[in-house]
């Protein structure tokens, strides 16, 4: 009995597990089944897409409408000089503008009008022109200073801060014409001035162009440079300043007539007396470079190597430290070392480089 009892038990548990089993098989046909009918719905429906896609016609194509023709004519940038435009030609060709500014105002590239108001003010373009000054591109100020006696040439300050900036560069020609003119303009309106602002605009401006004539550096300027310190010295009898420029510019005189006595001597073949003179000449001045070129060529002829070295040095540092300065001395006139250009500083030079090279 016993035997019997445990028998039904098991069929009785292996028919539970039958039943499982099955119930869980048909389950999942169940849902293999679904997923199937969504595959094959989901293929239908895109083959009645396609389908339909192939029966309608294609949109017409958005195209632009075709713009009107028109005419686009380009110029180039406006230009004074007739070649392109180098950046190694640049530099050159803004100091010739800017030494030649008036004398160009009839030139259509200088004279276009512009929208700018700010650049119509002669106020504004000389604050525009010290700033240039005060940063050191003189070129530049010339050229500002040249734009405000264009719009107003009765404007003196502009012709003194533009002289000032032609005595720096070493055009003592362009600096001597400046001051006339501001001269010219201040004693033509000297009643509307208080006698003291007058005074030292006008003491300013004849130290200025006495120490543009001594950089010129002939008997001729420096006996000017000499006129115009004593017309400064009656404005301004107390200016100590005035007095010793006029005994420096005496020394430099009397240097300058003992250099070129040493020069006729030398020229006959006088060695020891130009040797002599040379030497009074630069005890006179000792800024007299002609002196110093002069007396190396000596040396050299007499086989004094060593003193033709020495004077040829001094005077190449002497050039080359006037080129590479950038401020000048506010009153005291300079003449001792030709201005860039002339034909005296390219004379020195030769002689120098000749005697020191041989």
């Amino acid at each position: 009995r016993i035997d019997d009892q445990k028998s039904k038990e098991k069929e009785l548990v292996e028919n539970d597990l039958f039943q499982s089993i099955s119930s869980l098989n048909h389950d999942a046909n169940f849902h293999k089944t679904e997923q199937d009918l969504s595959k094959s719905q989901l293929i239908l429906n895109c083959q009645r897409n396609t389908q339909l896609k192939a029966i309608q016609p294609d949109p017409e194509p958005n195209i632009p409408i075709v713009r009107s023709a028109s005419v686009f004519k380009f110029a180039h940038t406006p230009r004074f000089f007739k070649t392109p435009r180098r950046e190694s030609t640049q530099l050159r060709e803004e100091a010739y503008i800017a030494k030649n500014r008036p004398f160009l105002k009839a030139n259509k590239y200088f004279n276009t009008d512009t929208s700018n108001l700010e650049e119509t003010d002669p106020v504004w373009l000389k604050d525009k022109g010290d700033k240039f000054y005060g940063v050191g591109d003189y070129l530049a100020a010339i050229n500002a200073y040249s734009l405000v006696i264009e719009k107003d040439e009765t404007f003196f300050k502009a012709f003194m801060n533009r002289s000032l900036c032609y005595l720096i560069i070493e055009e003592p020609h362009l600096c001597i014409c400046d001051c006339s003119k501001a001269l010219n303009i201040i004693n033509m309106n000297a009643c509307d001035m208080v006698k003291e602002k007058l005074d030292n605009l006008r003491a300013k401006l004849l130290v200025r162009m006495s120490s543009a004539y001594c950089k010129i550096g002939n008997i001729l300027s420096i006996n000017l440079a000499l006129s115009k310190l004593q017309e400064a010295s009656i404005i301004k009898p107390s200016c100590k300043l005035i007095q010793s420029d006029m005994i420096r510019i005496e020394r430099f005189k009397k240097g300058l007539l003992l250099k070129m006595q040493g020069d006729l001597a030398f020229g006959s073949n006088k060695l020891d007396m130009s040797l002599d003179i040379y030497n009074q000449a630069i005890f006179e001045d000792s800024s007299i470079m002609q002196a110093y070129a002069n007396r190396s060529a000596v040396h050299f002829y007499k086989s004094m190597y060593d003193d033709c070295i020495v004077d040829c040095s001094f005077v190449l540092e002497s050039l080359r430290h006037s080129c590479s300065s950038s401020t000048m001395p506010h009153l005291a006139p300079i003449g001792g070392i030709p201005p860039k250009g002339s034909q005296a500083r390219e004379r020195m030079v030769k002689i120098c480089l000749l005697t020191d090279c041989s």
